[in-house]
């Protein structure tokens, strides 16, 4: 099985719109339930150079995204694997993949308490649980998202 990550293109319509289709990774994107090729096609289009899709043997199967602070000192990583392609380890590939573009980063990610395959994947990637976070990107209901960072595995020269 051949893991890659690649940038976004609009051949990717099908993939944001099998994502919408699930309840879970259409709020992290902000998408409708079900969402059109028009909403799929406008949604790639705002994707940054930091987004990448998540590809298995030639498809499509989620994203993950790497986005660094202002100053290149800290990332924060998130991902998404479509549910049918869930529980073979994709994400934890492709967010390794991910984190060794960030060679001397400081790096956070935040995931729901009730998430734990995501919880899995982050500490088999070194991270560490930080603390709770009273109300992450607005998502009404229950405050259960925790921060999680890892250290940097080589400090910046402009650091020491």
């Amino acid at each position: 099985m051949t893991l890659l990550l690649r940038a976004w293109s609009s051949e990717d319509v099908a993939l944001v719109r099998e994502a919408s289709r699930d309840s879970y990774v259409r709020r992290m994107l902000g998408l409708r339930s079900g969402c059109g090729e028009r909403a799929a096609g406008n949604w790639i289009r705002r994707t940054d150079a930091c987004s990448q899709v998540i590809e298995v043997d030639g498809q499509g199967v989620g994203e993950v995204d790497l986005t660094p602070d202002a100053y290149g000192y800290s990332a924060q990583l998130s991902y998404w694997v479509l549910a049918r392609f869930r529980g073979r380890g994709l994400a934890e590939r492709a967010a390794r993949l991910a984190c060794g573009q960030a060679d001397g980063m400081y790096l956070t990610a935040y995931v729901s308490a009730r998430n734990l395959a995501s919880i899995r994947v982050l500490e088999r990637l070194g991270f560490q649980r930080g603390r709770r976070v009273a109300d992450y990107a607005g998502y009404p209901g229950v405050r259960d998202t925790d921060s999680y960072f890892r250290l940097p595995l080589e400090k910046p020269q402009e650091l020491l």
